[in-house]
């Protein structure tokens, strides 16, 4: 009987091992255990932006004198969206203009275009220089001949009225 109990014994017990991650882990334990897949905050969140690296930023901080040591994920996931929310914005716009320019690939003028054109945009980034994207281009009315542009009108009309 004490052999039974000790074959018993040694059957049920489980021989400690080490996983990866240098924990003791028992045999049942690692068997039944399923690999949790990591996902990242960005993952979670269901944004581009990478969500560790702004929370990081924002505790970092370097926003004047204030800078917050605790700060939630909630405000990086949040911040992300918002970035992430606003270059959708721009790079559609941009790639409009683009596309009205008969281009493929969008370039600062296309992006300058594109913010000054759009009545929101432009009053957020109304104080921001574009890199290499020029002006608008805009010519004040009263800078303009009024007896060349009655002759062109006229031209036009005479031209077109013809055909």
């Amino acid at each position: 009987m004490l052999k039974n109990i000790q074959s018993h014994f040694l059957s049920c017990a489980t021989i400690p091992t080490t996983n990866k991650n240098m924990t003791r882990v028992t045999e049942d334990q690692s068997k039944t255990k399923k690999r949790k897949r990591r996902t990242s905050k960005s993952f979670r969140a269901n944004v581009l932006f990478p969500v560790p690296r702004i929370h990081r930023y924002l505790r970092k901080g370097r926003f004047g004198k204030s800078s917050a040591k605790r700060t939630a994920v909630g405000a990086a996931v949040y911040l992300a969206a918002v970035l992430e929310y606003l270059t959708a914005e721009i790079l559609e716009i941009a790639g409009n203009v683009a596309r009205d320019f008969k281009r493929k690939s969008i370039i600062p003028r296309h992006i300058l275009l594109g913010v000054r054109n759009d009545q929101e945009l432009d009053s957020l980034l109304g104080r921001v220089m574009i890199s290499c994207g020029g002006v608008v281009p805009h010519i004040h009315p009263s800078l303009i001949p009024k007896g060349k542009m009655k002759k062109t009108v006229t031209v036009t009309k005479k031209s077109a009225s013809q055909e």
